[in-house]
């Protein structure tokens, strides 16, 4: 899926966390988080990759693609459970 599309299923669907790599074809994670912040600014956006970003503006969490899968599983889960008690 691209960054376009992505930001169409942002605007369409019911969506409590985004995942997304920092390199992008023609855009990077930390762009496209922007983007998709000010569509819906509560939900939370990860950027799971090798390449950590400059920024993290727009940016919940960063996870190294390194992580251990426990570890990840962890994050994101507790990051879903942070939106789900915000609504």
């Amino acid at each position: 899926m691209g960054a376009e599309d992505a930001l169409r299923s942002l605007k369409e669907a019911p969506v409590c966390l985004v995942i997304s790599d920092h390199m992008l074809r023609g855009s990077t994670g930390g762009e496209l988080a922007g983007k998709m912040k000010a569509i819906k600014p509560d939900v939370p956006i990860v950027l799971y990759s090798g390449n950590p970003p400059d920024t993290m503006r727009g940016v919940d969490c960063f996870i190294n693609k390194n992580e251990s899968r426990t570890q990840f599983l962890a994050i994101i889960s507790d990051l879903i459970h942070r939106y789900c008690e915000s609504l």
